[in-house]
């Protein structure tokens, strides 16, 4: 996986978790601007990816929503610019940085996480 992918995956799964609204006080209107903007046209362009990631980790379609925004982080300019807007936005800041290397990890952790069978049955 490419960084930047990671860190579209990362950036959108921020701008929909609660400690962006939180944290976005403090960061500023402009971050909090940027990612609405992101916000907007992840739900135009991929409502269910969107649905997945304000749902957070805890939906069965998460990690399926993290590749999606990854594909388009690569293939939809439109896309490209919002987060990089986004990003932009948090690297004015001092505690942006920060912020964003904790949601790239997280990003990272659940696109590697192991597979789970949790029942397994065989009939003949």
């Amino acid at each position: 996986m490419e960084p930047l992918s990671f860190t579209a995956a990362a950036i959108a799964t921020l701008v929909f978790s609660e400690t962006f609204k939180e944290v976005g006080k403090t960061l500023g209107k402009g971050t909090l601007e940027t990612g609405g903007k992101l916000a907007t046209l992840l739900w135009k362009k991929r409502p269910g990816a969107a649905k997945a990631l304000q749902a957070g980790e805890a939906a069965p379609e998460y990690k399926d929503a993290i590749v999606e925004v990854e594909t388009l982080a690569v293939n939809d300019a439109e896309i490209q610019e919002a987060i990089a807007a986004v990003v932009q936005a948090l690297q004015a800041q001092p505690q942006g940085q920060q912020i964003v290397n904790s949601f790239v990890q997280k990003a990272a952790n659940v696109y590697n996480a192991p597979v789970t069978i949790e029942k397994q049955d065989i009939n003949f």
